[in-house]
C-alpha cells in the first residue's frame, strides 16, 4: 500500500484537488472506508465552559446544510468526518483560529457525562487552520481530535478525524488528504 504521502502528492500532481472522488479513492487505497453518517446520532451537549469557549463551540458546531461525508479506518479505530459548505464572508481559518485563542481549556456536559478538552491550535495559514483537541473524563483519555478548517474553490471544510487512543500518522495523513483545497 502506497504511503498517505505519496498518495497526497499524486492527487496534487494530477489536478484531483477539491474532487471528492478522487479524494475518496485515495482515502480508501490508505485504509479509510465510506461510513454512512447518521443524523441525530449526536451526543445532546448540556453545556459548555467557560464562556468565551462558546464561539469556538459555535464555529465547529455545524448545520444541517452541509455536505458531509464520514469514513472510517477499522485497523485504526478512527473516524473521519468532513463538511462542506458554500463559503460566504466569513473567513472560516480566522474565525476557527481567533475563537480557539480564546479557548485553551473547555468543559462539555453531555447526556451522561462531563468531558474537559483541551484545545491546541497546530496549524495557522492564510488558508487553514488546525486543532488538536484532546478529550478527558477525570484524567482518563476519551478521545484526541484533530481539526481543519479551510476555504478554498468557494467552499469551506470543516474535517475532524478522532481516535480513541489518540493522532498517530495514519490520522494526520488523512487528514492532509482530506484537508486538500
Amino acid at each position: 500500500m502506497a504511503s498517505a504521502v505519496l498518495l497526497l502528492l499524486s492527487l496534487v500532481a494530477c489536478g484531483g484537488e477539491g474532487d471528492p472522488s478522487v479524494m475518496r479513492e485515495y482515502l480508501e487505497d490508505a485504509g479509510w472506508v465510506v461510513e454512512p453518517v447518521l443524523e441525530g446520532a449526536e451526543s445532546e451537549i448540556s453545556g459548555v465552559s467557560p464562556a468565551a469557549c462558546e464561539p469556538l463551540f459555535g464555529v465547529l458546531d455545524r448545520g444541517k446544510e452541509d455536505r458531509v461525508t464520514g469514513f472510517r479506518n477499522e485497523k485504526r479505530g478512527s473516524y473521519l468526518l468532513i463538511r462542506d459548505w458554500p463559503s460566504g464572508q466569513e473567513n472560516l481559518p480566522r474565525s476557527v483560529l481567533e475563537a480557539a485563542e480564546m479557548c485553551p481549556r473547555m468543559a462539555m456536559g453531555y447526556d451522561s457525562t462531563k468531558l474537559a478538552y483541551t484545545v491546541m491550535v497546530v496549524l495557522r495559514e492564510e488558508k487553514e487552520t488546525r486543532l488538536l483537541l484532546t478529550a478527558r473524563e477525570s484524567d482518563a483519555l476519551v478521545t484526541e481530535m484533530l481539526v481543519s478548517a479551510s476555504t478554498g474553490s468557494g467552499e469551506n471544510r470543516l474535517v475532524r478525524v478522532m481516535n480513541p487512543r489518540g493522532i498517530a500518522k495514519p490520522e494526520q495523513d488523512a487528514m492532509d488528504l482530506a484537508a486538500n483545497r
